[in-house]
């Protein structure tokens, strides 16, 4: 008759699912002890894709575990001999997937919806990069190598030499420092490379402190100040080719950078405020820029 009975539950709510072959349903913050609840099946699909290599070709047995976001329930299952996998059926929400196999690097993804996902789950081989600290044409021991947006951080050895291990290809921001000395560089990890070389150079960025301020003087406090390269084109100084570097303190200053010592076209955002867009020049050891 559809029935059924869960002994021996702890206080409070529980989530209650229904998984079966006629659908799946979900229901969330139900009281222990609760009675005469309804769970409701709705039509529902498996949430399936396919895992591959670096190359295209199909990965077995990766370890693959579909997680709900709203509740941390989670599925596991394994990829066949084609690659391909499916767990389910499941309600219609939001999901995670990882997908996990030895010696490959891990992939987490958010915001799966139930059904066949858009493209392959690719799990690469590890990349690696390795690099030179130098002032000059000289390496830099125990400098300070680190890697924008995660946790990889390095010093460098007596040779100035420093190395990142567990890499996919993607673009990475570096930045090192040593002594009050900085630099700064973008690399790019593209997919036909296992292991990819850079040099930082000390001495080539630099960060110059600013201040903002408004029409009578008085300091601006909170105001967003961003950067971007200036081009002929107006076109090129759209929003998204502004780099956030930093908010005002209650007496209107801040620091700006990293920087190179150029022509940078600023943005000041303030409540209340019009904009400010102005090209100012910046040189190390030069003046404190107002805004």
């Amino acid at each position: 008759d559809g029935s059924f009975t869960l002994e021996g539950l702890p206080q409070g709510t529980v989530t209650l699912w229904a998984l079966g072959a006629q659908g799946a349903g979900l229901l969330v913050d139900v009281a222990s002890g609760t009675r005469d609840v309804t769970l409701e099946l709705e039509a529902s699909q498996p949430l399936t894709g396919r895992v591959v290599d670096d190359d295209g070709a199909p990965l077995s047995q990766v370890q693959v575990t579909v997680m709900h976001l709203g509740t941390a329930r989670f599925f596991d299952t394994r990829t066949g001999a084609d690659g391909r996998f499916s767990v389910g059926p499941l309600p219609d929400d939001t999901y995670g997937l990882l997908a996990a196999q030895q010696g490959r690097i891990t992939v987490w993804m958010r915001g799966m919806a139930v059904g066949p996902l858009p493209e392959d789950v690719v799990l690469y081989t590890p990349r690696r990069m390795v690099g030179t600290v130098v002032d000059g044409e000289h390496p830099v021991a125990g400098a300070t190598v680190t890697v924008a947006d995660t946790d990889l951080v390095a010093t460098t050895d007596a040779q100035g030499r420093f190395t990142f291990e567990g890499l996919s290809p993607d673009e990475y921001t570096l930045d090192a420092e040593q002594g009050g000395l900085q630099a700064h560089e973008t690399v790019e990890v593209r997919e036909d490379q296992r292991e990819v070389s850079v040099t930082l150079r000390l001495g080539t960025v630099f960060h110059v402190e600013a201040t903002v301020h408004d029409s009578a003087g008085a300091p601006v406090a909170h105001a967003d100040v961003s950067a971007a390269l200036p081009r002929e084109s107006d076109e090129y100084l759209a929003p998204h080719h502004f780099k956030a570097l930093g908010t005002t303190d209650a007496d209107g200053r801040l620091r700006l950078g990293p920087l190179r010592a150029r022509d940078y076209t600023f943005q000041v955002e303030a409540d209340r405020m019009l904009d400010l867009t102005e090209t100012r020049t910046v040189a190390q050891g030069g003046p404190a820029l107002d805004f």
